[in-house]
């Protein structure tokens, strides 16, 4: 697998109608072709969330079906203004882009154990990595 990475996501290659995956429960808002994004999938999740799929050879949502945690959405492909096989993966919230490593190990094809915090500066979101506080999370139990 290789990766290209640029401010708004990161592209993973992929061979030709490889399976993508959903990477966690949400709705789907956007099955559909838009402009160089080619075929994409938008899934909103939780707290704002959005992950973007695009350059899909076929869709296999709908926009407003639920989706789970790695449910098949699509097939990747090189529509839009790709000119390989692969698939073009962003991170949003509220509807600002940020790098999906913070909460994803591409490389690895692992979830991070660190969490985000998202906070407002004027009109734009800046998201960090944030080590849990386990005393926090103890004092819950």
């Amino acid at each position: 697998m290789e990766l290209a990475e640029d401010i708004r996501g990161t592209d993973i290659k992929t061979c030709a109608k490889d399976t993508i995956r959903a990477a966690f429960d949400g709705v789907v808002r956007m099955s559909k072709p838009y402009y160089a994004y080619g075929n994409i999938v938008v899934i909103r999740h939780a707290n704002g969330l959005e992950t973007f799929y695009s350059h899909n050879f076929k869709n296999l949502v709908k926009t407003g079906d639920v989706v789970k945690a790695g449910q098949p959405i699509g097939l990747t492909g090189r529509t839009g203004r790709a000119t390989t096989e692969h698939v073009h993966f962003e991170t949003r919230i509220n509807g600002q882009h940020f790098n999906p490593n913070l909460i994803f190990d591409l490389k690895e094809r692992t979830l991070r154990k660190e969490c985000i915090k998202c906070t407002k500066n004027g009109s734009k979101i800046v998201v960090k990595t944030q080590i849990p506080d386990n005393r926090i999370a103890q004092n819950k139990k």
